[in-house]
C-alpha cells in the first residue's frame, strides 16, 4: 500500500498499523503548528527589540580591509571591538595579508 507515495506494509487484517501511522503524522503536524504558534509572540517581541539592539552594538562594529606587501587589497570583512584596542574577526579576513585598515561605522 502507498500513503502519499511512500510504500508501507499493510495487512488488511490489522488496519491499526495504518491508523497508527496516520495518527502519528497528525500528532507531528499538530505539535509543529503548536510550537510555531507559541513562538509567534516571542518573535514579534524580538522584532520590537531589534532596533534597540542594533543601536547598542553598532558602535562596536568595524569594517576591515586587508592588503598584501604590494598594497593590493587581499580581503574585506567585518569584525567588532572586544576592548578599546582589540578587534575580533574571521581568520579568512586577515590571512595572506601584511596590513589591515579598520574603520568604525562612524568613519573613524
Amino acid at each position: 500500500m502507498f500513503v502519499r507515495g511512500v510504500a508501507i506494509a499493510y495487512n488488511p487484517d490489522k488496519p491499526t498499523a495504518v491508523r497508527a501511522i496516520v495518527q502519528k503524522r497528525f500528532f507531528t503536524i499538530f505539535i509543529t503548528l503548536a510550537a510555531v504558534a507559541a513562538g509567534l509572540p516571542a518573535l514579534a517581541y524580538g522584532q520590537d527589540l531589534l532596533p534597540a539592539l542594533v543601536r547598542r552594538v553598532k558602535p562596536s562594529a568595524v569594517a576591515i580591509e586587508t592588503f598584501d606587501q604590494r598594497g593590493q587589497i587581499v580581503s574585506r570583512g567585518s569584525g567588532f571591538f572586544v576592548s578599546a584596542d582589540r578587534v575580533v574577526t574571521n581568520r579568512h579576513v586577515i590571512e595572506r595579508s601584511t596590513r589591515a585598515e579598520i574603520q568604525t561605522v562612524d568613519g573613524r
